[in-house]
């Protein structure tokens, strides 16, 4: 059963998110408040006309007094004062015109504050064509001319300008707000960065790594799950080691004792069907030479079952590891390499520290390594160089395999391309806790590097006197 893969998620940094966001929202917060300010002032103001001119045809305001029997008393703007107080209620502009549609008397009323002009011109676009119009009548009813109302676009301008600095106002509170919100978030996923450190300690092998328990709530509650996830990783990985160490430390015992078995028993037993055809050989030269070719066929056989249990004995066991030491026994494979193999490649051994000191687990290992990466180098590389370098340094052992061979590429450490000897070295590497990775020298060739972690318990018993 095929498993489609999850949608990939576009990443985003929650801090700048939030800040653009807030930002963003800030902005159109002013640009609407911009504009429905500018709005009900625009529609307010013929509403407003029409009212006031309700109000002074209720009032009868409009009503000019004169004396009686004078019907030809000129006509003026002194008799309108009395709409003075309805300009600080609700500012308006008022035009006396006479009965010939002359204006005889233009004023405005109510208070004005100051404002860019641009406003004004921006308000008189918005609500074009407002007005109310009413007779004026002079005692007793005649019509002498008319009152027209108009919008005082100056004041109007200024209550408009008053209203946008409110809003601007109130947006540089939302600014500060949202300035707040940010550094409140900045310093509540501040511990992400610890986090994300921890991460990474993780993922380089450190399993030691965990979560601080700092920042909110919901951060620490992550925290204390990843760290229980750490500590059940942690244990698994400990007993998969142990287990792994176990099942190295039972096949070298078991390579050790068919070592024995092979050199005792197998061996003793060669030597004695050797003796055997030998005093056969001899029997068949004096009394039956007809024998002799059968007799010297079995001593072949017999050389040739010898050296080969030899070379079996030599793989399942390092020949001299415990007499002589890791040290020699290294110096002795790379020197019967370069005897099998001199005349097409060039071998070099390196070896900084004291590698004797080591238990016996830790320098089998360490030999099986690099008699593995001999071989592998040998049979992928196809050099004309291969150097070994072992050093101990304060963090453990490190291992370098090199070599100049055409390959241009790294084998990939999986059972389909990665071959079964790298497999079975990173095996090995991971059940003693340590690191393996191949790399492409420079121009080409390949490099094998393994760093094995080591400490007092790898160090070798001292020798009972």
């Amino acid at each position: 059963m095929s498993v489609e893969p999850s949608p990939t998620v576009p990443a985003y940094r929650l801090q700048r998110r939030l800040g653009a966001w807030s930002l963003v929202a800030a902005l159109s917060w002013l640009l609407f408040s911009g504009v429905w300010s500018l709005w009900r002032v625009a529609v307010a103001i013929d509403p407003q006309l029409q009212h006031l001119a309700r109000t002074v045809e209720h009032l009868r305001l409009n009503e000019l007094g004169a004396e009686p029997g004078v019907f030809q008393a000129p006509l003026s703007g002194a008799e309108l004062q009395n709409l003075a107080g309805l300009g600080e209620l609700a500012p308006f502009c008022l035009s006396v015109r006479n009965i010939h549609g002359q204006a005889v008397d233009q004023r405005c009323l109510g208070p004005s504050g100051p404002h860019p002009a641009g406003i004004e011109r921006l308000l008189r676009a918005t609500a074009p064509g407002v007005g109310a119009s009413l007779p004026l009548v002079r005692y007793p009813g005649t019509r002498v001319g008319e009152l027209a109302l108009s919008p005082h676009w100056p004041a109007q301008a200024a209550l408009l300008w008053q209203h946008w600095w409110q809003t601007l106002v109130s947006a540089l509170a939302l600014a500060a707000l949202v300035a707040l919100t940010y550094l409140a978030a900045r310093r509540a996923l501040r511990p992400t960065a610890a986090m994300m450190a921890t991460l990474q300690r993780l993922e380089a092998g450190d399993l030691s790594a965990r979560m601080p328990p700092a920042g909110p709530t919901e951060l620490q509650r992550i925290g204390v799950q990843f760290n229980r996830m750490a500590d059940r990783l942690q244990d698994t990985v400990q007993a998969q080691r142990q287990l792994a160490d176990r099942l190295l430390t039972v096949r070298e015992e078991e390579r050790r004792h068919l070592a024995r078995e092979l050199h005792d028993e197998l061996g003793q037993s060669l030597a004695s069907i050797r003796a055997e055809v030998g005093f056969v050989d001899e029997v068949a030269r004096e009394s039956v030479p007809a024998l002799r070719p059968s007799a010297e066929a079995l001593t072949r056989t017999c050389e040739g079952m010898v050296t080969a249990v030899r070379h079996i004995v030599q793989r399942l066991r390092p020949p001299g590891l415990e007499a002589f030491g890791l040290t020699a026994c290294l110096r002795q494979l790379v020197d019967s390499w370069q005897r099998r193999d001199g005349q097409h490649c060039r071998y070099h051994l390196q070896i900084d520290g004291d590698l004797d000191r080591w238990d016996d687990t830790l320098s089998v290992s360490v030999f099986r390594l690099v008699q593995e990466g001999l071989t592998n180098a040998v049979r992928h590389g196809q050099a004309s160089l291969i150097e070994v370098v072992l050093s101990e340094r304060a963090d453990g052992l490190h291992l370098l395999v090199q070599d100049n061979g055409p390959l241009s590429q790294a084998p990939v450490l999986v059972p389909a391309t990665g071959g079964q000897g790298l497999l079975g070295m990173r095996e090995r590497v991971q059940a003693l806790g340590g690191s393996l990775s191949l790399e492409v020298g420079e121009p080409h060739g390949l490099r094998l590097r393994i760093h094995l972690p080591v400490n007092e318990g790898n160090h070798a018993a001292p020798a009972d006197h």
